[in-house]
């Protein structure tokens, strides 16, 4: 299999016949599929997997958790929503932090972005470089262009004025500008800032609301490297170390809701997630229903590597060229009642180097 392996992965034959693990009684969706549409050089950040993993509790056990689980969730994201509400410096846990370190931006995002490129009139210089996201409505984008001229700052804070009426026009960072646009009963909120040779323009349009303009600029960083960290959930049972800034997640869509945390580097998706389980009166079992489900929702060519177990404790280790070219490697561990999901997902279809050393990192708090 392309880029699935590097020295020292023992491939485990996955036959068809596996297809037959059965779930029990009830299936625990521990992923979505994160429809990311592909732009430009290197895509979206990202899908999810779906996974199943079995639950040996009889229907009203079963029924009773979930219901638990919506309630609890539903709770945090109305307690979440009044402080975001209140405070851009506040990042919901429905946003994600994404790292680009050929435009060296940091920055936090309403959705995953879809990243293009775009060669510059100067050969000689970098590439234009632009990170999207919608959002309710809201258009939200960093672009990053090379300094071409020696005051592009200028140049193009003159260029906004042709644009339509500007307003609030205030210092942003030091040296660089914020502004409010209004064209034809349409508002855009504007920030710009030159650094290391290159001009950021922050940009928002559409029905965003003002407070998440503010977060998405708030949040604007310059960076030559990703943020590493070890990070600790004893909530949620796991740490592991980060090849770049993750952002706690909750994804309340189905039942029960996604907990853990993620980011993106470099148009990969990097996850982590720990779903209670009921029951689990058997393991592997579990383990081979949550690679079926894999199989089954991402489809394409699967293949597992051994061990079957990591620090002692039941898992798979399991890497996917899915049908749409979407590659990714991951590692299901159970901890006890809890099933715990690191990931790293790559629409580009190629392996990211770090990939192994962070689904390898896994720990338990």
């Amino acid at each position: 299999m392309e880029d699935s392996g590097g020295e020292g992965k023992r491939v485990r034959a996955v036959s068809s016949s596996r297809r037959g693990v059965m779930v029990h009684a009830r299936s625990i969706a521990l992923g979505t599929l994160l429809g990311l549409g592909c732009s430009g050089d290197s895509g979206s950040a990202g899908a999810g997997a779906g996974a199943g993993a079995g639950a040996g509790a009889g229907a009203g056990a079963g029924a009773g958790g979930e219901l638990a689980a919506e309630g609890e969730g539903s709770v945090a994201v109305a307690s979440e929503a009044e402080r975001a509400a209140a405070d851009p410096s506040v990042v919901p846990r429905d946003w994600v932090w994404v790292t680009d370190t050929s435009a060296h931006v940091e920055i936090a995002m309403p959705a995953m972005p879809r990243s293009q490129s775009a060669a510059p009139s100067d050969p000689r210089a970098t590439p234009v470089r632009s990170l999207t996201a919608e959002s309710e409505g809201g258009v939200f984008r960093v672009t990053v262009a090379p300094e071409t001229e020696d005051d592009a700052l200028s140049t193009f804070r003159a260029s906004l004025r042709t644009r339509g009426q500007l307003s609030a026009e205030q210092a942003w960072q030091g040296d660089g500008f914020g502004a409010t646009i209004d064209v034809a009963g349409d508002t855009a909120f504007v920030r710009a800032v030159a650094r290391e040779g290159r001009l950021y323009v922050l940009e928002v349009q559409g029905r965003a609301q003002p407070v998440d303009a503010e977060r998405f600029f708030t949040s604007f960083d310059v960076r030559n490297q990703p943020r590493t960290e070890s990070l600790a959930a004893p909530e949620l049972g796991y740490r592991v170390q980060t090849p770049t800034r993750m952002g706690a997640w909750l994804d309340t869509h189905g039942l029960p809701p996604l907990v853990g945390h993620r980011g993106v580097l470099d148009g990969h998706q990097v996850v982590v997630q720990s779903t209670n389980l009921l029951l689990v009166p058997d393991p592997e079992a579990a383990l081979d229903g949550s690679v079926t489900e894999i199989r089954r929702s991402m489809q394409g060519t699967l293949e597992e590597i051994d061990p079957r177990a990591f620090a002692g404790r039941p898992s798979r280790r399991v890497e996917l060229r899915a049908s749409d070219g979407m590659y990714a490697t991951l590692r299901g561990v159970i901890e006890g009642s809890r099933l715990i999901l690191v990931a790293v997902y790559a629409p580009s279809g190629v392996e990211a180097r770090w990939a192994d050393d962070y689904v390898d990192s896994l720990a338990f708090e």
